[in-house]
Formats: structure tokens, sequence, C-alpha cells
């Protein structure tokens, strides 16, 4: 019964035809699933375990890709609200959301860190001016290929904005 999901999941068209492919957007889509499942598991068992694995299956997904982070956040609100919705004490509650929010940090961070580390943003190429305005400059280095890659894109019709974030 619990091989079902994956061998379905594997056997979907879409799939099968980009395992041969480098690109990313299978093992997110399959890491949210998975996250979304052991929520679900969790909403049935109340086992602290499938919360745990909730996060750890969600900061997979945020470490695959950027935009992973938005499927994390929405996951996040939704436990919250399951959570708040239970009937325990509020200690519990929140061993409940840290069992999920750790390891989806815990994941997540090594890959935001590395880009801070590399950019000065930990979510580049998004959000860099907003963060200019902050304060929190761009490496030079940095700052010179987004200035380009952005002029390319504004040629071209597109650009780098809330919009293409989630396109």
């Amino acid at each position: 019964n619990a091989l079902l999901a994956p061998l379905i999941f594997a056997s979907s068209p879409v799939v099968f035809l980009s395992l041969g492919s480098a690109y990313i957007d299978i093992p997110l889509t399959f890491f949210v699933l998975l996250s979304l499942m052991y929520l679900h598991k969790w909403t049935l068992e109340k086992k602290l375990r499938d919360m745990f694995l909730v996060g750890v299956f969600a900061g997979f997904a945020a470490s695959v890709k950027l935009s992973g982070t938005i499927p994390l956040m929405l996951i996040g609100l939704l436990v919250a609200a399951l959570v708040l919705r239970e009937k325990n004490s509020w200690k519990n509650k929140g061993i409940q959301y840290f069992a999920f929010g750790l390891p989806a940090l815990v994941f997540m961070a090594p890959w935001l860190l590395r880009t801070f580390l590399a950019t000065g943003n930990p979510i580049y190429p998004f959000y860099s001016q907003v963060l200019a305005i902050l304060g929190i400059p761009l490496t030079a280095e940095v700052a010179q290929v987004m200035a380009k890659w952005n002029a390319g894109a504004i040629a071209s019709g597109g650009g780098v904005n809330l919009v293409n974030f989630f396109l």
C-alpha cells in the first residue's frame, strides 16, 4: 500500500519522459507530494515522527529549487492551522510545529547560506533591489552580472519581479 503512491508518480508520462533530463521540477514535485502525504498521515495518527518527516521533505523541496520555498511556506501555514486546531497544550503545539520547522530549516539553510556568501542575497536573483534599498548591497561582481542579465531580460520582454518569481 505504501509503495503504490511512488509507483503511480513514477509511472506518469511526464515523470518518465523527464527522467533523462537535468530538470529539477520532478524532484521538487516529488518532495512536495511526500511532505503532503506525511501531513495527511499526521492528521490521521498524530505521530510526531510524521510531522518531522513533513518538515524533512518540505525542506528537501526548498533545497532543490528556490521556488520550492513557496510550497514550504504554504505547507508551514497549513501545519500551523492544523496544529492550532488540535486540543493540546500550547507546549505540545509548539513541539509539533518545531518538529516540522527544524528539519525544514536544517535542509534549506545550507543552500540559502551558500547563496548569501556568494552574492550577498540568500534568495538571489530575487529581491536584490529590495535588499539594496534596505542597505544590503550585492557584491560588485554579482551586481555587474545581474545588471547585464536584467538588461537582456528586459530587452527580450522579460524581467525580474514578483510575477517572474512565481512563473
